[in-house]
């Protein structure tokens, strides 16, 4: 395609950014506090970021399962990826590192090749006895240029991953501090790691956020945990991860003691004075329906019962984080009536004819 741009070398670090965007790369810091253009640092990782120097791969192309190698045999595709666009026409290969996230245009008739390779990313062989000049070297490959579009697409985007052969949606994963890790054999590459994701102050001026979004080889297991700044006089201290934690430590039964509630109430250091309102506003006794109280435990958090309904969703959701949070519409009609009933001022038939109204899932 006329007009790409490339940078010469294989396995460099490289740098450029789009045209239209001048001065979009942070000079001197990995994670300014306020990116140019509004943007957000994003480091994506080809290796165990714990990997040593020689074989940590950060800033480069990848894709979950392993490396392709893509040798066209007829016509030209054009792959665009997240750091630019190629041209490839026959005679000629591409490289897409693991974790990338890519698309491919074929134009016409197209076949060819696509070998993929798990556990270890290509690179350059060994010279051998043929001494300094190789069959291949680094300055026979070329390296697309930042580029980037800024359109809408009906319906949003859909980005797919692989991952074991298969095919899911997936989303970015934040990776940050080990805590505790089991190690390989390989070196700094770990069977399980177990990372935390607080915010933190940085030495440096304009630092003080959460990490960059980091994308890499590991299958991430997370969950959300949540501090809030509180004192035991605090009416504010319950938050959706708290509530969250409390969900999965209670709702496998319908109802749960009050003192089991009050000991996980305090296990999580949140006020017991927060826990005695909602206790006194629900009217329970020594047993706790665990889906009421989850219910205004929403309501202290949102204030509103559309606000508490969206906090429900969010929590008790199985669609991926970020996602549409759907729950059974039974589910959706409990938490909705009570929450309602318990409000006195809606009158039934307004609360029917809001049910009414809703068909599909949420």
């Amino acid at each position: 395609m006329a007009g790409l741009k490339y940078l010469s070398g294989f396995g460099n670090e490289f740098v450029s950014e789009d045209p239209r965007c001048p001065g979009a790369l942070p000079e001197g810091q990995n994670n300014p506090q306020v990116c140019p253009y509004g943007l957000y640092a994003e480091q994506l990782s080809g290796s165990a970021f714990t990997c040593p120097r020689g074989t940590n791969k950060r800033r480069c192309f990848q894709n979950s399962d392993g490396d392709f190698l893509i040798v066209p045999q007829q016509g030209e595709i054009l792959v665009t990826t997240e750091f630019g666009k190629m041209m490839v026409e026959p005679n000629e290969i591409c490289v897409i590192q693991s974790g990338v996230r890519f698309s491919v245009n074929v134009f016409g008739e197209t076949r060819g090749y696509i070998l993929e390779v798990y556990g270890a990313h290509f690179e350059l062989p060994d010279l051998g006895p043929i001494g300094a000049n190789g069959l291949a070297n680094p300055r026979d490959f070329l390296t697309p240029v930042a580029w980037f579009e800024d359109r809408t697409v009906s319906g949003g985007y859909t980005v797919i991953n692989k991952y074991q052969g298969k095919l899911f949606s997936c989303r970015q994963d934040p990776s940050i501090f080990t805590v505790l890790t089991a190690k390989s054999t390989r070196p700094g590459v770990a069977i399980a790691d177990f990372v935390i994701f607080p915010p933190r102050w940085g030495v440096a001026a304009h630092t003080f956020r959460p990490p960059y979004y980091h994308k890499g080889g590991a299958l991430p297991v997370k969950d959300r945990m949540e501090t809030s700044e509180r004192t035991q006089s605090s009416d504010n201290a319950l938050t959706p991860g708290f509530l969250k934690v409390l969900h999965k430590q209670l709702s496998s039964k319908e109802t749960v003691s009050r003192e089991e509630l009050v000991q996980r109430w305090k296990g999580l250091c949140l006020p017991a004075e927060q826990l005695d309102t909602l206790l006194t506003l629900g009217n329970f006794s020594t047993q706790v329906n665990w889906m009421n109280f989850f219910a205004l435990g929403c309501s202290a958090l949102g204030g509103t019962i559309i606000s508490a309904l969206k906090f429900a969703c969010e929590i008790l959701s199985e669609d991926p984080e970020g996602g549409a949070a759907r729950i059974p519409y039974d589910l959706f009609v409990s938490l909705y009536t009570y929450l309602a009933q318990l409000d006195g001022d809606i009158p039934q038939d307004e609360i029917d004819s809001f049910l009414l109204s809703l068909q599909e899932p949420v």
